[in-house]
């Protein structure tokens, strides 16, 4: 818009794919090994961080102000406006079993299985192991209102045999996306004791302008009281009241 103003929009298309990350079962740290080390290509997905499409839209408008110097210029001139509008898909997440090592063995120490609830469907010695693929296609799309009822329970996904991992693929589903509009208004005021060059500065600013309920991602645990269940969300409007000096 000239002087006063401009948009900038932008649209990513992105993918992202690795065979694991630190703080889960897959992953490259000493303490958690891939549960099989000859079928290392089975885990590679999707990263945690994996949004496949993105849209940006940041705008900047400066407001018209009164020609003529006096108290309506001082009031109605110099008012800026500002926004950035972000629209994103959900990041993945999989569906393993967090609980704790619980083996069941035998009068020589040796593990023969694991007792119901344990994370360790292969008996070897670590949890977040993956159940068997369920029987219905839960890959589509949701409403906020379904992720937060629960996309699924944890008897929709079989055991696997006690010894063995299960085949459920690392990182099947999707969380849920993201809308935020953010939005400021600011309002410059020049400042004599400081020259030309001096202003202060009142800053106006509202964080999700819309208050959209935004969730956070699905609890994947199958043994967790909201497994399958969003459970939580991130902020809600926010507005911050600010002034600053500058020159």
């Amino acid at each position: 818009f000239g002087q006063r103003g401009s948009v900038h929009g932008s649209y990513t298309l992105g993918k992202v794919t690795d065979y694991g990350q630190a703080g889960s079962r897959i992953n490259r740290d000493h303490a958690f090994d891939y549960p099989d080390q000859h079928e290392f290509e089975l885990y590679k997905a999707a990263a945690d961080w994996d949004i496949r499409h993105r849209v940006s839209i940041m705008g900047l408008y400066h407001l018209p102000s009164p020609a003529a110097a006096g108290p309506l210029k001082a009031i109605f001139g110099d008012w800026t406006l500002s926004s950035a509008l972000i629209i994103q898909s959900g990041m993945p997440f999989m569906v393993v079993n967090r609980a704790a090592f619980n083996p069941v063995r035998d009068a020589t120490g040796r593990v023969t299985g694991y007792r119901p609830g344990s994370g360790d469907f292969n008996a070897d010695g670590h949890n977040y192991d993956y159940p068997n693929p369920p029987a219905t296609d839960f890959n589509r799309k949701y409403t906020n209102q379904e992720y937060i009822r629960g996309l699924f329970t944890a008897a929709d996904f079989p055991l696997p045999t006690p010894g063995t991992q299960g085949t459920l693929k690392r990182h099947p589903y999707w969380n849920p996306g993201m809308i935020n509009l953010d939005a400021a208004v600011i309002k410059n005021i020049p400042l004599d004791m400081l020259g030309e060059r001096g202003k202060l500065q009142l800053r106006f600013e509202f964080f999700n302008v819309t208050n959209r309920v935004n969730l956070r991602g699905v609890d994947g645990s199958l043994t967790s009281g909201t497994f399958g269940r969003s459970t939580s969300t991130y902020d809600p409007r926010i507005i911050q009241l600010g002034a600053r000096i500058m020159f």
